[in-house]
């Protein structure tokens, strides 16, 4: 601690030659102070304290620009060849699956184009004329289906791109009730699809 000084004042008493001695903290209430030596060496730091505890969250900044709207892709469309309009049904006599000689021309165009077509598939329609029961026109349209997917398999088409179908006496093509009509109706369509 620094030493505090007092400054004491040493007044003359004029006529009289007497020295009074006097306090000015005592008389005024003043504090006197010697002039301050040269400060020291600094001491060694002491040790960093523990953290202290997180203040609260700020507030939400602004909201970012709306981004773009997906886009979805294009739809994939499967274009279905024209040729498809060349091939005609191939026709069956009355409660028969065998395919007539006649009608084995069109199974060979078929064949043919698929051969041409090598990511092309084919479904094979099987169809009755609405005589017979239901079951039994069901079973007779999967024989018929089955006579032609087997002839193409034997014509050089991959199994597995037939695809068929019996439809018994349903999707009637053409509704007369006569034979010319019914002939018709006992038929086998081919469809084709992009794979």
């Amino acid at each position: 601690m620094k030493p505090i000084v007092v400054a004491v004042a040493v007044v003359l008493t004029a006529g009289c030659g007497q020295t009074t001695m006097s306090t000015p903290e005592r008389d005024f209430g003043w504090k006197v102070y010697n002039t301050p030596g040269p400060m020291g060496l600094a001491g060694p730091g002491g040790p960093q304290g523990p953290s202290g505890p997180a203040g609260p969250p700020g507030p939400s900044g602004p909201q970012g620009p709306q981004g773009a709207a997906a886009v979805p892709p294009p739809p994939v469309v499967r274009e279905v060849p024209k040729e498809i309009e060349a091939f005609s049904n191939v026709r069956f006599d009355l409660d028969k699956a065998e395919i007539k000689p006649e009608e084995r021309e069109k199974i060979k165009a078929v064949a043919g184009f698929m051969q041409q077509n090598p990511k092309v598939e084919v479904g094979l329609a099987g169809h009755a004329d609405p005589r017979g029961t239901n079951e039994h026109n069901r079973t007779l349209s999967d024989e018929r289906t089955k006579a032609v997917s087997e002839a193409l398999v034997e014509a050089g088409v991959p199994k597995d791109r037939i695809r068929t179908a019996g439809l018994a006496s349903r999707n009637r093509n053409c509704m007369d009730n006569n034979e010319d009509c019914y002939a018709q109706n006992r038929r086998v369509e081919f469809y084709f699809r992009n794979q």
